[in-house]
C-alpha cells in the first residue's frame, strides 16, 4: 500500500538471490496495487524486492500454485 506516488522498481528474487522476474518499473499512484507473476514460475521460497528513489525494501514470500492458480503468502 503506497501512501504516496513514486517511481517504483520491484523485483521477484529466487533464494539462491538470482533475479526471476522483473515485475514492474515506473510511476505508481498513491494506493494499494496487485500485481501478476508469471505462471512460468515455480512453488517456492522468493523475495519480493521493492526499490523507489530513497529506499528499498525486501519481503520474504511464498508462491503457492494449486490447479494452475497462483496464490501469493507474504
Amino acid at each position: 500500500n503506497l501512501e504516496q506516488s513514486q517511481a517504483l522498481d520491484i523485483q521477484l528474487i529466487d533464494i539462491l538471490g538470482r533475479s526471476v522476474q522483473h515485475v514492474f518499473s515506473g510511476k505508481l499512484l498513491s494506493g494499494e496495487r496487485k500485481f501478476n507473476i508469471s505462471a512460468d514460475i515455480p512453488t517456492g521460497i522468493y523475495f519480493l524486492k521493492v526499490h523507489s528513489f530513497d529506499q528499498s525494501e525486501i519481503r520474504k514470500i511464498l508462491l503457492l500454485k494449486f490447479n494452475n492458480m497462483e496464490t501469493m503468502i507474504m
